[in-house]
């Protein structure tokens, strides 16, 4: 059964979708920076307040999302998918590659996703993406995996995937999965040329 990724059954998106996204978190960052305003005097800073996203990776609390979503980040709150609000702490970042792990302590039971082998990807896999884009919330957006190791410039270790699924700020960190509710990727940037 060959599918479109722009005609994918409501129903199989659904399925894909109630199956991953207990293991898909909100992430909200708060962090000091130079304050903009045009009365600040030199020195002023204000807080400012970001979203991102972000999956557990083991039941033991650990999360994975982007270095940039938690990047010079004081508190970083890590949203359950009941919503409940969790402290994080950073316990590691990629250096050049831009990803970094979590750790949340919770009583609450925690769903890691599942991987898939890079060998199994193929140009034209259908995808889906779940995000909390604009901090407004989750949502998924489908596609296809339309480009294999893409260079950006980035690092010396770029090998993105591109997709053709919309990606919005505040998806940064979010997995990217197959139809098989695996994880294949992790949100990292949107290019307009």
């Amino acid at each position: 059964d060959m599918r479109s990724g722009r005609n994918l059954d409501g129903p199989f998106i659904e399925h894909v979708y109630k199956n991953t996204k207990p293991s898909v978190v909100r992430i909200t960052t708060h962090s000091m920076v130079k304050d903009d305003k045009p009365d600040a005097k030199p020195g002023d800073m204000k807080i400012q307040e970001s979203f991102g996203s972000g999956f557990i990776i083991d039941k033991a609390g650990y999360v994975a999302t982007n270095r940039h979503v938690i990047k010079n980040a004081y508190e970083i709150i890590v949203r359950l998918n009941d919503g409940s609000p969790v402290r994080a702490k950073l316990i590691g970042h990629g250096g050049d590659i831009d990803l970094a792990v979590l750790k949340i302590d919770t009583n609450k039971k925690l769903t890691p996703v599942k991987f898939s082998a890079s060998e199994d990807l193929s140009l034209g896999d259908d995808i889906i993406v779940i995000g909390n884009p604009f901090g407004l919330g989750t949502t998924v957006t489908s596609g296809i995996l339309s480009a294999m190791n893409r260079d950006l410039g980035f690092s010396m270790f770029d090998s993105f995937l591109q997709t053709d699924a919309p990606i919005n700020h505040g998806n940064s960190g979010g997995p990217i999965f197959n139809m098989k509710g695996k994880v294949i990727g992790v949100s990292t940037a949107y290019y307009t040329g």
